[in-house]
């Protein structure tokens, strides 16, 4: 794990309806320390909805396009899939976690009917 890296977890909304999945977008906001570029493998990271590892995430990240980056001090990248309909089956409240090596992060997402 590389110390001058930081990340984000990012949701375009805390709450979204059920009806409305296919607009719910989950990604990361990756940005560093420091003069030079640094390389980051997005398909070290790791999505967990409600403690279980998420298939969906992992298949997008390690299957797409932008798996290696390269972060730009000064110039955070930020990337985001619309993946609610393979996030969350029905309506109720859902905890992603998102992990890199032993960096974590949260956050709760309301589906609502």
């Amino acid at each position: 794990m590389n110390d001058k890296i930081h990340i984000d977890l990012l949701v375009n909304s805390e709450r979204v309806k059920l009806d409305q999945l296919s607009e719910f977008k989950v990604g990361l906001k990756i940005s560093c320390d420091g003069e030079e570029s640094i390389p980051f493998d997005i398909s070290d990271t790791k999505l967990f909805v409600n403690n279980e590892q998420c298939v969906v995430w992992d298949l997008t990240v390690q299957n797409g396009t932008i798996t290696n980056l390269k972060i730009l001090c000064g110039k955070p990248a930020r990337i985001e899939w619309p993946l609610g309909k393979g996030l969350f089956s029905s309506s109720g409240n859902y905890r992603l976690k998102l992990k890199w090596f032993d960096l974590v992060r949260e956050k709760e997402i309301v589906v609502e009917e």
